[in-house]
């Protein structure tokens, strides 16, 4: 953008003569149109190729024609690159405000009248502030005139200031030029949609072929290779664990040789009591019943549990878990049934959990934190009731 710093300030010198006034200020006029042509031809890299000599201008709809006309307001477009800068100028007071034109648009109405629609990314030399507005430039073409020769421009910026111009529009080539080099910004601006949309088409292209792969390394590894239901997918003791997929799966009672209730196929319950029949040769005195279950809240730390004829710990207690031992869930939200598991391993500060449905992408073995809370042992799992023991 062209930086206009007049250093020659011209000002009417009036006279008492009517007729002497206006040939000062058409000879004014002139010699400012001439410094204007100097300057913009000065500097061929960013030439104006247009103007408009304002007569009349409105902020909010309070005229101040006479303060641009005082201070010489123009407003210029210059060629940048094949792209278009404007410019808001009171060469009195050396001021602009300036900046690039986007999103271009054009209504031709008919011949003799044209409206160009633009945004305007601008900053004001006075007071250093930047903004975006929409501006409406209307351009009309008198009858007999073979040029378009009067302007309207209407500007809204995002602060909510609306400014109204009216003025003389000036060539400096020709009319042709000037629509030329809007129609070329507006190819320019065309050309950069279109690839910034075969851009964004790229990234989308890539973004689901990435999609696309994961979910097929996803498929791979936690669907085409699920096991199927009833397959052993681990052991504890030689008492074998069976994939259920999901936790509602159900097919039918499982019993073991002489009729005894293991529980539900292939239920979190079923390789539980499988597991303390055939492994610890343990019968529980009552063989229905819910996982959550399995906890008796009426009694206390270390006392018999006569449903399962078992040992009952509360979480905490005074009493370590150890090997065999039956971990009690509570149930919750997403599982109205609770859970159970048996630890296969215990160290100071953890225990280890197999179990048999966990879900259809849960593992059969777990760790849970092991801690001591005021001398006393405690899971730190908020859903864990208790464990129960053979003694």
């Amino acid at each position: 953008m062209v930086v206009f710093n007049i250093s020659l300030i011209i000002k009417p010198t009036y006279s008492s003569n009517k007729k002497d006034k206006q040939f000062v200020m058409k000879t004014i006029y002139i010699l400012i149109a001439l410094v204007i042509h100097v300057i913009t031809f000065a500097q061929d890299d960013n030439p104006i190729f247009g103007a408009v000599q304002v007569t009349y201008s409105s902020h909010n709809n309070k005229e101040d024609s006479y303060y641009s006309y005082e201070n010489e307001r123009y407003l210029l477009w210059e060629e940048s690159n094949g792209n278009i800068d404007f410019a808001n100028v009171i060469l009195v007071q050396n001021s602009h405000s300036m900046g690039s034109v986007t999103n271009i648009k054009v209504d031709k109405a008919n011949q003799f009248h044209t409206i160009y629609y633009f945004d305007w990314k601008y900053s004001n030399s006075y007071d250093a502030i930047k903004g975006v507005a929409n501006v409406k430039f209307e351009i009309h073409k008198r009858k007999g005139v073979e040029e378009y020769d009067q302007a309207v421009v209407a500007i809204t910026d995002s602060k909510g200031l609306n400014t109204l111009y009216k003025g003389n529009l000036v060539y400096y080539k020709n009319e042709f030029i000037f629509h030329y080099n809007f129609k070329k910004a507006m190819d320019n601006q065309n050309k950069k949609m279109k690839i910034n949309r075969i851009l964004r088409a790229a990234v989308i292209a890539v973004m689901c072929l990435a999609v696309v792969l994961m979910l097929k390394c996803i498929t791979k590894k936690y669907i085409l290779n699920q096991p199927k239901v009833g397959e052993k997918i681990d052991s504890f003791n030689n008492i074998p664990v069976y994939y259920n997929g999901s936790t509602a799966t159900n097919l039918g009672r499982n019993r073991s040789a002489e009729g005894y209730n293991y529980g539900l196929k292939y239920q979190c319950v079923e390789f539980v009591k499988r597991y303390y029949y055939d492994h610890l040769n343990h019968k529980m005195s009552n063989t229905f019943c819910h996982a959550k279950d399995f906890y008796n809240p009426n009694l206390k730390d270390n006392e018999r549990n006569s449903d399962r004829n078992l040992l009952q710990f509360s979480n905490p207690s005074n009493t370590k878990p150890k090997i065999n031992d039956i971990l009690i869930f509570d149930a919750n939200s997403f599982n109205a049934y609770g859970h159970v598991a048996i630890v296969s391993k215990v160290t100071d500060d953890e225990i280890e959990i197999i179990q048999q449905n966990p879900g259809r992408f849960g593992n059969s073995r777990e760790t849970i934190d092991l801690i001591k809370v005021n001398n006393k042992w405690k899971l730190d799992n908020a859903s864990i009731l208790g464990w129960l023991r053979k003694n």
